[in-house]
């Protein structure tokens, strides 16, 4: 702050200071977040409740969706029917009808999106939710079992 030092060895003591200070930091802060790190087991299991939490969202979501569609449907029909009626419904000038129509097409359209994402995430498959090397280690397996098909297939038709 205040007080620099004035002397060749108060200079070379506030600059070791200095470097040993950053080093310290340095070390405390890569320790902190290295134990505050997750491990490989913690994440998968993080990655299956929110799996889960996606698929009780997709219900209420879909429970949603069906009911504004039965909503709209009800309305379409009474509309309809009061049209054929001869009954006139007083109601919005046209413009105002248009901009009604264009907000309920962007929420739908919303709906749709936010639906189509939380289907997404409900629908990931567990392998999906493990790190990399149980992927690769899947992958592995996989083609080991692909290997022994074919081969029992080769056996079967020998000339292919």
């Amino acid at each position: 702050g205040d007080e620099t030092p004035r002397t060749q060895l108060g200079r070379v003591c506030a600059s070791l200071a200095a470097i040993v200070g950053t080093f310290l930091a340095a070390l405390l802060a890569s320790s902190l977040s290295n134990a505050l790190a997750w491990t490989q087991r913690e994440l998968r299991a993080v990655l299956l409740i929110r799996r889960q939490t996606y698929r009780v969202q997709l219900r209420h979501k879909a429970v949603t969706m069906i009911k504004d569609f039965v909503k709209e449907r009800r309305r379409r029909r009474r509309k309809a029917a009061s049209v054929d009626a001869g009954a006139h419904l007083p109601g919005f000038a046209e413009r105002e009808r248009k901009e009604a129509r264009e907000r309920k097409a962007e929420r739908l359209a919303a709906m749709r999106k936010d639906f189509r994402f939380t289907k997404q995430q409900a629908a990931r498959d567990y392998d999906e939710c493990i790190d990399g090397d149980g992927k690769i280690k899947m992958i592995f397996q996989d083609a080991i079992l692909l290997e022994k098909a074919l081969e029992g297939m080769q056996k079967i038709l020998p000339h292919v």
